[in-house]
């Protein structure tokens, strides 16, 4: 009788216990379920991520001694050129701003009164907080949201901070029309710093940059790649694609080795089929060979783009090679590529060590005995 009363009074406590736990679920709990509502999943305790609106949304969940997640932070893709911070006001950032510090009024009462503002370039601000962009953000800081480090960001605690997904929801409607405004602003600053800032360091940064934020106007690619730097010239020529090839294959015959074999990596197996163009692309790569800063690429580009035809002059380089390995990795990826018709012409190069090439003497298909 008092095992059958100990089962029962356990089955009920387990009951009791259980239904607690769904209607007071723990602050862990409830950080799983909010993550997973909002279309988040975790990928390691302390990480979660998902696409939302769009966007690949980022969660850092602070543990505490038990490993238990206790509030979560959650990060925004960056928004690249934008040094801009925006917040909540508070009392004490009226008070600095009222005595001239760091606050950087945008000219709307409503807005200034919300949202504190720091911009390494306030004209960029301006610009960038056009009046669709403050009522976003205005939004996005009442969910608490936070834009500092180039991302919105925010911080959220259950029970206190409002449902998750619709706060993730807030900062993504401020981030899309920003990104949008930060592009209509920076890239004629990008595009004219391409084309007439007096550094060819600069010129070659800015068009970097220019590129990274989408396909570019032929028209101004096209006066880059008339640049008297080659480093301009052969990133313009690039981002052509087919209609940049022929300056690609000029830089491969010219100018420095670092050029010529950046270039040849660049062309690379679209060379294929143009044995010209195939044979600049070689001569350029293996002239670097021995070049303790170019050879490793230059020889794993000839793994890619070469033919049977420098074997030879492959296998004969690797001693003074700055990369051996890579040399010998050359070699046997371009013999894979050689047909098996034609295979039998490759004979094991004496003087080398295994793994060497050479064209063997004779027709093509004929055999070479190693001597001895």
């Amino acid at each position: 009788m008092d095992v059958l009363l100990e089962l029962v009074f356990g089955l009920v406590f387990r009951l009791m216990w259980g239904g607690a736990a769904l209607l007071f679920p723990s602050r862990a709990g409830r950080i799983h379920s909010a993550v997973n509502d909002a279309g988040l999943r975790w990928r390691d305790p302390k990480r979660a991520r998902g696409f939302v609106a769009g966007l690949d949304v980022e969660g850092r969940a602070e543990l505490d001694g038990e490993g238990q997640p206790t509030r979560l932070a959650v990060l925004l893709p960056e928004i690249a050129g934008l040094e801009l911070t925006l917040r909540a006001e508070t009392l004490r950032s009226q008070l600095a701003g009222a005595v001239g510090y760091g606050d950087l009024l945008i000219g709307e009462a409503a807005f200034d009164h919300g949202v504190h503002v720091t911009a390494a370039d306030p004209a960029q601000a301006r610009a960038v907080l056009d009046p669709t962009v403050r009522e976003a953000v205005r939004a996005a800081v009442e969910a608490g949201g936070e834009f500092r480090g180039r991302r919105w960001q925010l911080l959220w605690t259950p029970g206190s901070s409002g449902d998750l997904g619709e706060k993730i929801a807030a900062l993504a409607a401020a981030h899309h029309p920003m990104a949008r405004a930060v592009r209509d602003e920076l890239l004629p600053r990008l595009e004219r710093a391409a084309r007439a800032d007096r550094s060819a360091a600069v010129r070659l940064l800015a068009l970097e940059a220019r590129l990274a934020q989408g396909p570019a106007d032929p028209a101004f690619l096209r006066a880059c790649e008339a640049d008297v730097d080659v480093g301009v010239r052969l990133a313009a020529a690039l981002a052509l694609g087919d209609a940049g090839r022929d300056t690609v294959l000029q830089l491969v015959t010219a100018g420095s080795r670092t050029w010529r074999v950046r270039a040849a990596l660049a062309l690379g197996e679209r060379v294929q089929g143009d044995p010209e163009a195939l044979h600049a692309v070689e001569e350029a790569l293996l002239g670097a060979l021995a070049d303790p800063e170019l050879g490793g690429d230059a020889a794993r580009g000839l793994a890619r783009s070469g033919t049977p035809r420098i074997l030879a002059r492959l296998a004969a380089a690797e001693a003074g090679a700055a990369d051996a390995r890579a040399v010998r990795e050359a070699l046997a990826a371009i013999r894979a590529k050689v047909p098996p018709e034609v295979a039998g012409g490759l004979s094991i190069a004496e003087g080398f060590e295994q793994g060497a090439l050479a064209l063997a003497e004779g027709p093509v298909g004929g055999l070479r005995e190693p001597e001895g």
